[in-house]
């Protein structure tokens, strides 16, 4: 979890050292930042490749399917195309 603690800041500015000064308490904070939400990255961008490579093959199977009619086909096909932009949009943004 990613905490700057009220306490700390206050220590710095009371006693600042080299090693507790209010840059460095920034500096780790930052590094904890980034690395939590590298972190989310890497687990949420495989759930996105996940459902958008399902969506994809459904959209294979309407395509191939002989028992719907063309615009039956059509209307599935703009729903399921719009779907798999959105989210790849969204592993865009995410990554």
């Amino acid at each position: 979890m990613i905490v700057c603690k009220n306490q700390d800041v206050e220590k710095c500015t009371l006693q600042r050292t080299a090693e507790h000064n209010v840059q460095v308490l920034f500096k780790n904070f930052k590094k904890e930042v980034v690395t939590y939400v590298h972190d989310y990255a890497c687990k949420i961008t495989p759930k996105l490749d996940r459902i958008i490579s399902n969506k994809e093959k459904t959209l294979d199977m309407v395509l191939n399917d002989v028992n719907m009619s063309l615009e039956e086909k059509q209307l599935a096909a703009g729903i399921l195309d719009e779907e798999i932009q959105n989210l790849e949009k969204q592993r865009h943004t995410k990554a």
